[in-house]
Order: C-alpha cells, then structure tokens, then sequence
C-alpha cells in the first residue's frame, strides 16, 4: 500500500538523516468523497496506525 510505503520512507529519514520524530497527523478519509465506502477509511487507519505502533515499538521516529 503507498500510505506503508511512504510512511515508512519518512521514518527511515527521521531515524536516519535527521534524527528526530515524524508525526502523522491529519490522516484519513472523508465520508464527503464521492464513492465513499467505511471498509477503505478502516483499512487506511489500520495501516497507518500499524505502521506507527510498528516504528514505536522499536523506539523508531515514527513513535512521535
């Protein structure tokens, strides 16, 4: 998925180049799109909240 990919991306900086903590903030899907479907909005959550507690746990950048 291109939200893992890119999140992990800027977590590799953060830990790497700029040694500091990457947040992700305003993130999701609006119920307002055309097409709207909830599965698609739990499933972007899921990833990036994956992603997050994944860096996290190994006190990565993406820990915030």
């Amino acid at each position: 998925m291109f939200v893992a990919k890119w999140m992990h991306s800027h977590i590799e900086d953060g830990d790497q180049v700029l040694k500091k903590p990457v947040m992700f903030t305003e993130f999701g899907l609006s119920d307002l799109n055309k097409g709207f479907d909830p599965l698609q909005r739990d499933r972007i959550y899921k990833t990036v909240f994956d992603v997050i507690y994944e860096s996290a746990k190994k006190k990565g950048a993406g820990g915030g």
